[in-house]
């Protein structure tokens, strides 16, 4: 039976090592002798502790990263090198509402032709839009949906889910929608 109280453990602390100028498997008898005369080992280990105070007990922090910029707490606890368990717990704590486990916070589905997501932000698709201007001139030219999507099949434009084929049906829903935005922007 080995009694745990009596056996020295290796130092592998990396801000220990940074301090003092170690080698990793160092133990308590290798530390410089200036540092024992001056220092019980009780308080060389108190300040060797990094001081910097956890940002998942600040709410504000949590409330910004989870809520505003719609981070998981897998991401959080990543960000804050603590456990997902932990960034839970002070989500409870803070009385920050918690959302349900797996669900896709932003479904692609819901990027319409002509934007994408990037960094969880939804930007302008910039070959997207010319595609809808194209198609836009088609249609001021006379051609019917029918036409401008057996167009698009032959100049071989790929669809926004890259499977797939041009339809009337979603030429004219992709022209309604750019129609529509473009008019709330004026």
């Amino acid at each position: 039976m080995i009694n745990h109280s009596i056996v020295k453990r290796p130092i592998t602390c990396a801000p220990f090592v940074r301090l003092f100028g170690m080698r990793k498997n160092a133990n308590w008898g290798c530390l410089p002798l200036s540092i024992k005369k001056v220092l019980p080992p009780s308080q060389v280990f108190k300040r060797i502790q990094v001081s910097r105070p956890e940002a998942y007990l600040d709410k504000d922090f949590l409330q910004q990263k989870y809520v505003t910029e719609m981070l998981s707490t897998t991401e959080l606890a990543a960000l804050t090198f603590s456990s997902k368990t932990t960034i839970l717990k002070y989500l409870r704590l803070h009385g920050i509402p918690i959302r349900a486990s797996g669900k896709n916070v932003r479904p692609v589905r819901s990027v319409g032709f002509g934007q994408r997501i990037v960094n969880r932000q939804v930007i302008a698709h910039r070959k997207e839009l010319e595609l809808i201007e194209k198609m836009r001139s088609l249609r001021a030219e006379g051609l019917s949906y029918w036409k401008i999507a057996d167009v698009l099949n032959a100049w071989k434009v790929p669809t926004k889910t890259r499977k797939g084929r041009w339809h009337a049906r979603s030429v004219q829903q992709i022209l309604d929608r750019s129609c529509l935005s473009s008019k709330s922007d004026l």
